[in-house]
This record gives C-alpha cells, sequence and structure tokens, in this order.
C-alpha cells in the first residue's frame, strides 16, 4: 500500500475510534439514567429488590456516580441490609458526593450496626446548612450515647434540637437521654415533639414491666436488653400507650 494511502487509511480509523470513545461515555450515561428511573418507580411501587438489581445495573454503567450509590444505600437500608447500605455510602463520599445526601444514610447505617465509634470518627460537627447540622449532630449524640459518653451525647443533641427546633427524632432522643435525671425536661421535649408531629403515638413511662422504672418505653418493647438498648436512634417511631 502506498506510504499516502496507508497514511490517510490510519487517519480515518484514528477519527472513528475518537468519536466511538466520545459516543460510549454519552450512551452509558444515558442508558444508567433510565435504569435509575425504572428503580424509581420500583420504589414507588414498594419493589425494593427489584430497584437494587436496576441501580446496581446503572452502576456498572457509571461506577463514579455518587447519586446512584447514595440511592442503592437508601435502598439497601430499607431493605435491612445495614452493612451493604454503608459499603454504597462510604462509597458515594469516597467520590466526592454530595454530604446532604450520603451522610444521613451513612450514619444510619453506622448506628444501626451499633459502629457508634465510626460515626464519631467519620463525622464531625461543621457550618452545614442548619437541617444537615442537625442530623449529623443528632446521628453524633446517638453515637456518644451509645459509648457512655452521656455528657457529649446530651451536648450534640441539644444542639440538633437548636439547629432545627423542628425536627423531631432529636427531640425524643434528648427526652430519652434526660429521662432519668430532668424529667420535667425530657416531658417538656416529648410534648413539642408530638405538637411538631401529632400523627406519631405519645410516648408513656414504664412501671418497670419493659426496660425498667421510669424509662420511656413502647408497646412492641420485648423487655430483652437488646431492643431496649437501641432504643435511643431504632425504636422511639413506635412507641406507643401501655397495654
Amino acid at each position: 500500500m502506498p506510504g499516502p494511502l496507508r497514511h490517510r487509511l490510519w487517519r480515518r480509523l484514528t477519527f472513528v475510534a475518537v468519536v466511538l470513545v466520545s459516543i460510549c461515555p454519552a450512551a452509558q450515561a444515558e442508558e444508567s439514567a433510565a435504569l435509575v428511573k425504572d428503580a424509581e418507580q420500583y420504589i414507588a411501587k414498594g419493589n425494593l429488590n427489584a430497584a437494587a438489581i436496576e441501580l446496581k445495573k446503572a452502576l456498572r454503567q457509571s461506577p463514579q456516580d455518587p447519586v446512584i450509590r447514595t440511592r442503592l444505600a437508601q435502598v439497601y437500608f430499607q431493605l435491612g441490609d445495614a452493612a451493604a447500605a454503608e459499603s454504597e455510602a462510604r462509597a458515594a463520599r469516597e467520590r466526592d458526593g454530595n454530604e446532604g445526601d450520603y451522610l444521613p444514610i451513612l450514619a444510619d447505617a453506622l448506628l444501626r450496626q451499633y459502629k457508634f465509634a465510626d460515626v464519631l470518627d467519620l463525622m464531625q460537627p461543621g457550618d452545614r446548612d442548619a437541617a444537615l447540622e442537625s442530623e449529623v449532630r443528632a446521628a453524633l449524640g446517638t453515637a456518644a450515647a451509645g459509648l457512655g459518653r452521656q455528657d457529649k451525647a446530651a451536648a450534640m443533641l441539644r444542639d440538633a434540637v437548636r439547629l432545627d427546633p423542628s425536627a423531631v427524632t432529636p427531640k425524643i432522643q434528648l427526652a430519652q437521654l434526660l429521662n432519668a435525671k430532668a424529667p420535667a425536661e425530657a416531658d417538656k421535649l416529648i410534648d413539642e415533639a408530638v405538637a411538631a408531629d401529632p400523627t406519631q403515638p405519645r410516648p408513656y413511662r414504664s412501671t418497670g414491666k419493659c426496660c425498667g422504672p421510669g424509662a420511656i418505653w413502647t408497646a412492641p418493647c420485648t423487655c430483652s436488653t437488646g431492643h431496649c438498648k437501641s432504643i435511643l436512634r431504632i425504636c422511639w417511631l413506635f412507641w406507643d400507650a401501655p397495654t
């Protein structure tokens, strides 16, 4: 083949290769977006297992996308797989995801596994949006309480309430923490939480048949130490009148 002809052929092949490289990422992004849309439709229908499958397919197309990883973490958490949720949330963090997206689910996943020290290592108080910072400090307070650091727990939970006075969770968490030593303040916090969200059943105090005398407890409480130990973060949503 003559030299000039060979040169022109190589130039054309190089051009085609460049075009294909530029098209592939766009096609992959389009396909992953379609898969995420399918996943959201499954979530809306309550089919979380199918949603997880679609999100994992989307990640194969866009493995560096922190938004998809955060959404998959949320789905895993709803499915009860806190370890998988933690893994995906950490991956979103490593890929420079938005803190407002991945931090709440990462905190929930760690707390669900009683990884209190990890929460304190990974998260620090900061100058974030007030609602997000409230969630972060509530998580720090819960982790501190889990490690027996009651003063730090109370300080973090008070900060959480101050930063977002409309947030129900930190008020009930703080009430649980203060219940033994400051029952009047705990009652006030519970009143505020119930007023903010009247759909939640009102907490009641135990007379000793569940988590011990004076403890705030829930109807579904099984009276086992393991169940009641997790009340700060997990069980409060189920509070109800004693039967």
